[in-house]
């Protein structure tokens, strides 16, 4: 069972049909991306692109990278649970097992950002967005360096929230919920709410989105009693505020947040193995999915050519503490011949910084160009521990460790800097 409700229209998607008497029946003739990083429409553009509108994302009731990914032919993803894809275009990918995916980070080959910050992370856990109320989504396939910089070789991902709208005035917004059951599990449910606030006309508008998804799982944990356990939480929104002081000088600042929490879905085990609690407590497995990201867009329209600087930072942080049924059934056995209970806990942490400024022509001739010029700063932290309270009667160090520290951690750093110019002459309607 479901519900939903009426949405407002996209500004990118164009309509050229009116519903007649009696009639529902629209057309969409076409969604116009910035895949150059110039408005344009996706059939004017010589590379492959599958654009989603934010018509066809709420019509089609697109709400997350797997929506996403079955809807785009070329565009493949190993699905290892909420917050955990790996994505692959064109069979791109970094051939890593899924074994090993979470404790070898490297480099991504399909690269993703969200209001032209990049979000992509370095061990294929790539997060999954609310897209509810997102402006468009521009899935590029084949290889994007040169655009959009390392990370790009299979293809490139860009997600755009809805801008403010300056032109209507006073509050307007819009609702959805949703809801279902799973079979052998329990009630889902989604709220989704968004508010357009014209402060200044035409001048200053804030746009305000809040989203609560709560999804109950279907695996039983007999060890640990629980049921529904791979369960998928997320609560955040986001704030879009958007300023044109004057017709040539926009200001756009925007912050994105969510809270998620992820039930386990591998540590599942049977009543056949005898473990031997000496006063620990069975925990199931529970992930807590940070992120925050920021970002600040400077434009100004000399004419001919428009001026945009980009800063933006990215924060995700992943904590996981679970009972490890594999070290204790495997690791305490063989090096101190007893059982017992482990306990591993898990950090991923990442941030980065982008500056980015572009220059880009909107000419009405044949002659169009583009430069840019981007510096990134990215540090990422992966660790891990293991502990066993039987391990402190017998430890040499006076601790329970059993391997692994998330003390004192130093991150990875990566910088990342590169400057772009291209020239383009349309020489002919077939020649460019």
């Amino acid at each position: 069972m479901g519900g939903a409700c009426g949405f407002l229209p996209s500004v990118y998607a164009q309509q050229v049909s009116q519903r007649d008497e009696g009639s529902l029946l629209e057309t969409l003739e076409e969604v116009i991306v910035t895949a150059r990083f110039r408005e344009e429409s996706a059939q004017d553009i010589g590379q492959s692109i599958r654009a989603f509108g934010g018509q066809e994302i709420e019509r089609s009731g697109i709400v997350d990278f797997e929506d996403i990914a079955r809807r785009t032919p070329g565009l493949a993803f190993n699905d290892r649970g909420p917050n955990r894809n790996e994505a692959s275009i064109r069979g791109i990918s970094q051939l890593v097992s899924g074994a090993t995916l979470d404790i070898l980070p490297s480099q991504t080959v399909v690269r993703m950002f969200v209001d032209d910050i990049p979000v992509s992370s370095p061990n294929s856990s790539q997060r999954d967005f609310n897209l509810f109320d997102f402006n468009r989504v521009e899935v590029l396939r084949g290889p994007q360096p040169t655009y959009f910089g390392e990370g790009s070789v299979g293809g490139t991902i860009r997600y755009f929230s809805q801008d403010p709208d300056l032109a209507v005035t006073g509050v307007t917004g819009k609702v959805a919920l949703d809801s279902s059951l799973t079979d052998g599990g329990g009630f889902n449910y989604s709220a989704n709410a968004a508010a357009n606030f014209i402060l200044v006309p035409d001048k200053f508008a804030v746009r305000v989105v809040g989203f609560q998804r709560d999804d109950e799982g279907f695996i039983d944990n007999t060890l640990t009693g629980d049921d529904d356990y791979n369960f998928y939480q997320s609560t955040g929104g986001r704030i879009i505020v958007k300023a044109q002081p004057t017709e040539q000088f926009s200001v756009r600042l925007a912050a994105h947040l969510a809270n998620d929490e992820v039930g386990g879905d591998w540590v599942a085990d049977d009543e056949s193995h005898d473990y031997e609690s000496s006063g620990n407590v069975f925990q199931s497995a529970t992930d807590i999915d940070e992120y925050r990201l920021y970002s600040l867009n400077l434009s100004y329209d000399f004419g001919p050519p428009t001026l945009t600087s980009v800063t933006g930072r990215y924060e995700r942080e992943r904590r996981n503490r679970v009972f490890d049924f594999v070290q204790s059934r495997n690791t305490l056995p063989i090096l101190f011949g007893q059982t017992g209970n482990v306990i591993t806990e898990n950090l991923a942490d990442e941030e980065n910084f982008t500056q980015e400024l572009r220059l880009i022509s909107q000419l009405e001739g044949r002659f169009n160009f583009t430069a840019r010029a981007v510096y990134q700063e990215a540090e990422y932290i992966q660790a891990a521990e293991a502990r066993a309270a039987e391990l402190l009667p017998i430890s040499l160090i006076g601790n329970d460790l059993l391997f692994g520290s998330l003390a004192n951690l130093e991150p990875a750093t990566r910088e990342h800097k590169s400057a772009f110019f291209e020239l383009g002459l349309d020489a002919t309607e077939r020649l460019k």
